[in-house]
């Protein structure tokens, strides 16, 4: 089942300007895990969910559930540079990444999302004559692929940038590796717009999740049994009342669930308001 999709717009923009932007709906569902999904990607970044989202968008496949031990986009994707480029040298590095860079000019608008992508340009400086030589064989190479790239001058760098000193201070500029088709966009905007479009196709996206293990038989995949019992102990709670706690746990849901107690200082709500003091993964069976 599929969420009523919000489209973002200007008219949208006004109208929730003069509501005092209280009417914004959540960007992407927080659900409650189910037992059993057809496909279950775990990481909650850019790759994971471009995979989700690729997989709805071009193959119909959305019972899909997203896992990610933290927030979504709170990995390498919040840390990573901005840059955007295609230059590389290896025929199946260039390929992939050309795609990839194309993929970035029009997203914005595919996922109704601004990922805040700005086609700028790619500038990379050649300060030795090792690096000269070395951008020279790329701007080759890519030439061979198809990519725009190509080797400028000195020159042509300060009239790409003319805050620049070609002198140094360190080393001077010899030359420069310039992709006009390059740019910069904020990958953990990528993150939440992949996200937004797959909750609206009625994928779960289920962070705070961490997967601990998969297990195989007969060819089919398991997420393991796990129950984590997020527990704030008092001055009595001890190692014999964290195995009776267990104990019990199993007794309700069988000897071969996996049980884990969590000591902390407070039982976080989530972004619904609502406590969510047990984590459970019942596994079933994935082809």
């Amino acid at each position: 089942m599929t969420r009523p999709s919000f489209r973002y717009s200007v008219f949208a923009l006004v109208r929730e300007a003069f509501r005092e932007h209280r009417g914004w709906p959540r960007a992407w569902a927080s659900p409650e895990p189910r037992g059993h999904y057809q496909v279950i990607i775990v990481g909650a970044g850019g790759h994971g969910l471009a995979t989700a989202y690729y997989l709805g968008r071009n193959f119909g496949i959305r019972d899909v559930a997203v896992l990610d031990k933290g927030w979504l986009g709170g990995g390498n994707t919040g840390r990573n540079t901005t840059i955007i480029r295609s230059n590389y040298l290896q025929d199946p590095s260039a390929a992939i990444y050309e795609k990839a860079r194309a993929l970035y000019e029009t997203l914005s608008q595919e996922l109704n999302y601004n990922i805040m992508f700005s086609p700028r340009g790619v500038l990379m400086l050649a300060q030795t004559e090792h690096e000269l030589k070395g951008y020279q064989r790329t701007a080759r190479a890519n030439a061979l692929q198809g990519v725009d790239t190509r080797m400028i001058s000195p020159a042509e760098v300060k009239k790409l940038v003319p805050i620049i000193r070609l002198d140094g201070p360190r080393y001077p500029v010899l030359g420069g590796l310039w992709q006009p088709r390059g740019g910069v966009a904020r990958h953990d905007a990528v993150a939440w717009g992949y996200a937004r479009a797959c909750s609206d196709m009625g994928m779960h996206i289920i962070e705070n999740c961490a997967v601990t293990g998969i297990d195989t038989t007969g060819g089919r995949v398991f997420v393991r049994d796990l129950v984590r019992v997020r527990v704030v102990p008092g001055a009595e709670f001890g190692a014999r009342q964290e195995e009776e706690l267990k104990h019990r746990v199993r007794l309700r849901l069988g000897e071969s669930v996996r049980v884990e107690v969590e000591r902390v200082k407070e039982i976080e709500r989530t972004a619904n308001g609502k406590f969510r003091a047990v984590v459970s993964k019942i596994g079933a069976g994935l082809q």
